[in-house]
């Protein structure tokens, strides 16, 4: 793969993870499966929490960290510390 499929992927990525939208991030996931060989999306009923922990990981999403910090706090999920590596994708218990 090259640099500039990378950089393609990324940016299709924040913009996919800016919607939120689950049909979205599936498409774009099943869009570049093989070629990045990413690994499965989690479960549907999982896959909005990681979808707010991606935002908060993606530079480029900064203005979306806090609400998705608060939707991850709100739904019992653990948030991701800046400088930590401290996040989990289930629930807190």
């Amino acid at each position: 793969m090259f640099p500039e499929e990378y950089q393609t992927y990324v940016n299709e990525l924040g913009e996919t993870l800016r919607t939120k939208n689950l049909r979205l991030v599936k498409e774009l996931h099943q869009k570049w499966l093989e070629k990045m060989e990413l690994a499965p999306l989690p479960p549907d009923d999982q896959l909005e929490a990681h979808i707010h922990q991606l935002i908060c990981e993606f530079p480029s999403l900064s203005d979306l960290h806090a609400d998705s910090r608060k939707w991850l706090l709100e739904h019992g999920y653990a948030v991701h510390v800046e400088g930590s590596d401290e996040m989990s994708s289930e629930p807190k218990t």
